[in-house]
Order: structure tokens, then sequence, then C-alpha cells
């Protein structure tokens, strides 16, 4: 059986559109770093306001994710 190895992250560019699964929530990199860890660790600032899902144009949020794990809340990116 051939060994599976974990894929590597990189930080995303300061200005990558991104969209959340399902509602497509739109949003913009502020920042973006890898983590001692391997994680990919970035700041989003939200593009649109949406009260419904507390999303509110301008506010920043944290999104991190893990190597070899299914991203849970970002579905696409686009610069």
């Amino acid at each position: 059986m051939p060994a599976t190895t974990t894929p590597v992250l990189t930080a995303l560019a300061v200005g990558t559109e991104v969209a959340t699964i399902g509602t497509f929530h739109l949003a913009e990199v502020v920042s973006s770093e890898i983590t001692e860890r391997g994680n990919r660790k970035t700041i989003l600032r939200w593009t649109e306001s949406i009260p419904a899902a507390s999303v509110i144009k301008n506010a920043e949020t944290v999104w991190a994710q893990v190597p070899g794990r299914t991203p849970q809340s970002i579905v696409t990116t686009r610069n």
C-alpha cells in the first residue's frame, strides 16, 4: 500500500476573495500565515452584511485550516 502524504498549506495572498460553504458569504483575506504546526491561520474581512448569519460587513474573523482536513467553512478562493 503506498504511503500517503499530508498536503502542505501555503498562505493566502492578501486581497484574495473567499466564499463560505453552502451560503457563499463573501470575504477577503486581510492576512494569512502558516503556523509552527503547519496550519494556515487567516484573518478575513467580510465584504457584505447578512444579519441572519451574524455576518457584518467590514468585521474581521479568524479562519484556521489544518493540513489534510476538509475546510469547514471556506469553499473557494479567487484573486
